[in-house]
């Protein structure tokens, strides 16, 4: 199979572990579908694999699929993934069947090597290597958490009501998916992040974001990485459009030049435990709000000018301080008959606030690669493949959709 081995790797280990260019982060998020919604054809040659024991059977029947299939020690692209099966290689494996040079897919520290774009492969355990351990309020989508010798997962969101969500490798979904997990899915992990040779962050220049030098927004869509826990201003703490709101916490504030009268939109994603707000000023006071916003902003200016958004922290009645990390995006349309503003950034993504339930995860072993020790729980579905979640046939996805 096209897989980089143990002993393709052991070729290399002499060398300084650095890729030749550092992965841009939000390039990396966007990476992430490629895996989880690549579709492919499992064969009965693949079910059964070329050149693999006799012990060894795929859970995958001949059919259409939509998410790569979860491999133990598995570490390849998809171009790979889609060469190994059109070879014939076996449909993925599971802990018990071992490393197999057989079999094609990802495990779940393979699928985070993969989207930071290691020069080899990392396990659960060497990811501490290239990687650093942060507060989870400091955690940027792309991040991960670590369970050294058992599973590692990367958070990329928040869904409407306010669970993580995430991508990963894993026996629960049988290979490569995207979906929404309780926060305390995570007791016994680790947050971290990988070192800055891997992932670069795009924090957009210098400025210290206080009211003598605010972070310039000058072009639209607008993009940037910050964290109020580290935010040099806190002179707002409360808003005229919510004056019940305590926003005494550390802000950024940006400011943004308007060439006519529309709407500006912005979206702000927070960091797990953090919980930061957006306002829209027509000036630099906390009275002349123009709206404001938990995650989602959208306000209609009159007239073009010079504006600002705060990116504040909210602060609960128990004096408690939510700052942290944050992605924000912001964007502006003309109003009709205006003209409107150049773009040439990235686009947008959402959030929402935490909230705690109960989950099921994948305990994983430990070996050259680590991976989720599943499919125990797996019923005969009759064809002699094993019923399984996540990597779905895609007539069946698309049923669903419907």
């Amino acid at each position: 199979m096209i897989r980089r081995t143990a002993a393709a790797i052991a070729v290399v280990v002499a060398a300084v572990a650095l890729p030749a260019a550092a992965v841009e982060r939000s390039a990396m998020l966007e990476n992430a579908p490629l895996y989880e919604e690549h579709e492919w054809t499992c064969t009965e040659t693949n079910h059964w694999g070329v050149d693999c024991p006799s012990t060894y059977e795929s859970d995958f029947c001949p059919d259409t699929y939509v998410g790569l299939p979860y491999d133990w020690g598995g570490w390849v692209t998809w171009e790979e993934f889609d060469a190994d099966i059109a070879a014939g290689e076996g449909a993925g494996s599971h802990s018990s069947d071992g490393v197999l040079e057989c079999t094609t897919g990802l495990d779940c520290s393979g699928y985070v090597s993969i989207l930071w774009e290691t020069p080899w492969k990392y396990g659960t355990g060497t990811l501490p290597e290239i990687s650093d351990a942060i507060d989870a309020r400091d955690m940027w989508p792309g991040d991960v958490y670590n369970d050294a010798g058992s599973h590692v997962i990367m958070w990329v969101d928040k869904d409407d009501a306010g669970d993580a969500v995430i991508t990963e490798s894993s026996g629960t979904c049988n290979g490569v998916c995207r979906r929404s997990v309780s926060w305390s899915y995570f007791d016994g992990y680790v947050p971290r992040v990988a070192w800055s040779d891997y992932v670069q962050t795009a924090t957009v220049g210098t400025a210290a974001g206080t009211t003598e030098d605010p972070i310039i927004i000058d072009a639209l869509p607008f993009r940037d990485w910050r964290n109020t826990r580290y935010a040099s201003s806190d002179v707002f703490d409360f808003y005229s459009e919510a004056p019940d709101v305590n926003e005494s916490g550390p802000e950024n504030i940006y400011e943004m030049a308007l060439p006519c009268a529309g709407t500006v939109t912005a979206s702000v994603l927070d960091a797990p435990g953090a919980d930061v707000d957006l306002q829209l000023l027509s000036a630099l006071d906390s009275d002349a709000c123009l709206g404001r916003a938990n995650i989602d902003l959208e306000v209609a200016v009159e007239a073009a000018g010079t504006y600002y958004l705060t990116v504040d922290t909210w602060v609960g009645s128990d004096a408690t301080e939510y700052s942290g990390a944050y992605v924000l995006d912001v964007d502006f349309a003309a109003a009709d008959g205006d003209t409107d503003a150049d773009s040439d950034a990235d686009g947008g993504s959402d959030g929402g606030s935490d909230s705690d339930s109960d989950s099921d995860s994948d305990s994983d072993a430990d070996s050259d690669s680590d991976a989720d020790s599943d499919g125990s729980s797996a019923s005969d579905d009759g064809c002699g493949c094993r019923a399984v979640g996540g990597a779905a046939p895609l007539v069946g996805l698309l049923a669903s959709l419907t």
